[in-house]
């Protein structure tokens, strides 16, 4: 069956079905393999020539070959001014709902702002956050608002607020991802499955159903 890598900065092998994620500018220099889908969007870090990256990753949606838009959102820690952010996030948004794509989501201490553009925008597209690792109390209400949650190397850490909050994270709304951890998918797999108590395989077809239902 394969293991579903929704958020990846690098190459997978081919048993595997991974989302790379390019910003604009790099869509065009790498071929993609059979089981590789893309994601590409203006990350926060690098709010840089804006409008010549809007217009690269149009061109990608209008030649159909993104499965979904990001990373994108905002970072209270680093990157650009906190307004710039926005701005750029919400035309991230404006792009998911007219190109009808999930909108794949990096969010540092900004999960109010977040949840406050999505009441006021209210979405028809899919959110994913990826590399969550927020309280409990913040699991919940972004599930309640329909949200999916993707989990990465901080879940082979006990000690880590993603491993306990992981526990009680239904399995019909997660993934998984290495982003950019040299880690392999299978390890995280692995983990996450004994932290749910069950079998790999059974993991494996929940996610697989997760991605079906998102992306047909």
């Amino acid at each position: 069956m394969g293991y579903i890598n929704i958020h990846t900065h690098s190459p997978m092998p081919n048993r595997n079905i991974s989302v790379r994620s390019y910003q604009p500018g790099e869509l065009e220099e790498l071929d993609v393999s059979e089981n590789t889908h893309r994601s590409a969007g203006i990350h926060p870090w690098y709010i840089e020539n804006v409008d010549k990256s809007f217009n690269q990753l149009i061109e990608a949606l209008e030649e159909d070959s993104l499965l979904l838009i990001g990373e994108c959102g905002l970072d209270h820690v680093w990157g650009a001014s906190q307004d710039l952010q926005e701005s750029v996030f919400r035309k991230h948004i404006e792009l998911s709902e007219k190109y009808e794509k999930p909108l794949l989501i990096h969010c540092v201490k900004a999960y109010n702002e977040v949840i406050a553009i999505f009441k006021e925008m209210q979405p028809k597209q899919t959110w994913i956050i990826h590399g969550f690792s927020g309280s409990q109390q913040l699991m919940e209400q972004l599930l309640d608002l329909g949200f999916y949650l993707s989990f990465g190397k901080a879940i082979t850490n006990v000690k880590s607020k993603a491993y306990e909050v992981f526990k009680d994270v239904p399995l019909d709304r997660i993934f998984l991802e290495t982003d950019d951890s040299p880690l392999n998918i299978r390890k995280i797999y692995e983990k996450a499955a004994e932290i749910k108590q069950i079998d790999v395989t059974e993991l494996e077809t929940c996610l697989v159903e997760n991605f079906n239902k998102l992306f047909g």
